[in-house]
Parts: structure tokens; C-alpha cells; sequence
């Protein structure tokens, strides 16, 4: 005697609900947001910060600036170039004019002459225009990236030395107001690689180019003698 067939049950399909295209839209948005944050540790440094009256605008705004840092760093690195021919090749990217060359030059060549670039070159080690790159997770474990570039680093026997080059249209009085402003970040520079490299740092500073000032951490920030 053959048993009962025993039926079973399928279970029901089940509906798949539809998105909207509205729906699809927001989560590829969503999927499309990155995973972590990026910061400069230039607004690290200022964030929070006034800015002071100046603005660096005009005939030496940020194309003045960056066509000076560029000089200053062949002068690290290959001081033996033609720094005529790069200033004007630099005048022309960043349109300054060909009548400025002489200006750049003799700007830069005062910055050589200083104190704090005969230091960096009779030091051990010396380097010009140096990224760096660390990272700090928040409160809620997000990853922001931070992001900067060393203008002039050099080793002495007591540690690192950090200096920023600042191209500010600056005159001596407001050189207090300067260093009140940017202090925080070349003190966040000097965390920073620290942080990363954990060498010590002895001194970071600023450097204000257009009044032949350095004022640093060393010295407590007070303003150079004349």
C-alpha cells in the first residue's frame, strides 16, 4: 500500500517594491559622497581666526606669492639655474609682467641673503617646498585627511626648524597684528610633522618678505630689533 502523497506548500513570491527614480537618484548621491574629509593644515591653523585689515591683493596678491615661492625653492634646490630665466618664465605663467622680473629678483635675492636661509643652508639637512600628508578620525570615526606644504624645513643640532615664507603687503606695523594672525598655523605645521615624522622641533617661524622680518617661536614671537 503505497502512502499518502503529502502536498507541500510553495511559499508566496514576494513583491519587490520600486523605487522612484527620485528614490534612485538620492542614493546614488548618497553612494557618491565621499567616506572621509580633506583639510589643509593652513585652515586648520587660521580657523577661528579674524582677518586683519590687509588682504593680499593687488601687486602682490597670490600670483606675486607663489611666483616668489617658486624662486626661493630653485634657489634650494638647484642654486646654480639661471634665476632670471626662471623669473621670467614665472612672470609670464602667473601674468605679472615682464617689468616686475627685476622686482622678483631683487626679492628674492634679499630673502637669500638672511639669516634664516644662511642657517638653512649651512644646516645638515634642508629641504624646500615639502608636502606632508596625515590623517585624525572624529568623533564619529570619520577620517579627515589633512594636507600641507613645509616651506622651508632644516635640521640643526637642536631639531627641525619650520619657516614660513608670508608675502603679505605687510608694513612693520602691522607686524604684530601678523604674527598674531598666522601663528597658529605654522605652530599647526610644527604639530603636524611631529606628529608624522616624530622629530623635534625647536623653532618654527615666519618669515614676512616684503619688510625682511622673522619672527619665530624661539624668540617667544616678539619682533625682530631694527
Amino acid at each position: 500500500m503505497q502512502g499518502a502523497r503529502v502536498k507541500t506548500k510553495l511559499p508566496s513570491k514576494t513583491k519587490r517594491k520600486l523605487l522612484s527614480k527620485q528614490q534612485i537618484a538620492a542614493k546614488w548621491a548618497a553612494a557618491a559622497q565621499p567616506n572621509y574629509a580633506i583639510a589643509t593644515a593652513k585652515e586648520l591653523g587660521l580657523a577661528g581666526t579674524a582677518r586683519p585689515r590687509w588682504e593680499i591683493t593687488g601687486d602682490y596678491g597670490h600670483q606675486w606669492g607663489s611666483a616668489i615661492h617658486e624662486l626661493l625653492e630653485i634657489c634650494i634646490k638647484s642654486p646654480q639655474a639661471n634665476l632670471r630665466s626662471s623669473a621670467l618664465t614665472l612672470a609670464a605663467e602667473y601674468e605679472i609682467g615682464s617689468d616686475r622680473v627685476d622686482e622678483l629678483l631683487t626679492t628674492v635675492q634679499s630673502v637669500v641673503q638672511s639669516d634664516i636661509w644662511k642657517r638653512a643652508r649651512a644646516a645638515s639637512r634642508c629641504f624646500s617646498e615639502l608636502p606632508f600628508e596625515t590623517s585624525f578620525k572624529d568623533a564619529s570615526g570619520k577620517p579627515t585627511i589633512i594636507r600641507g606644504v613645509i616651506d622651508l624645513i632644516f635640521e640643526e643640532p637642536e631639531g627641525w626648524v619650520i619657516v614660513d615664507y608670508k608675502t603679505d603687503d605687510v608694513t612693520e606695523a602691522d607686524l604684530p597684528a601678523a604674527v598674531a594672525y598666522y601663528r597658529n598655523q605654522i605652530d599647526e605645521y610644527a604639530q603636524q610633522w611631529h606628529d608624522t615624522t616624530g622629530y623635534q622641533v625647536a623653532e618654527n617661524g615666519l618669515y614676512f618678505i616684503r619688510v625682511d622680518s622673522y619672527c619665530n617661536s624661539k624668540s617667544n614671537w616678539s619682533l625682530p630689533a631694527r
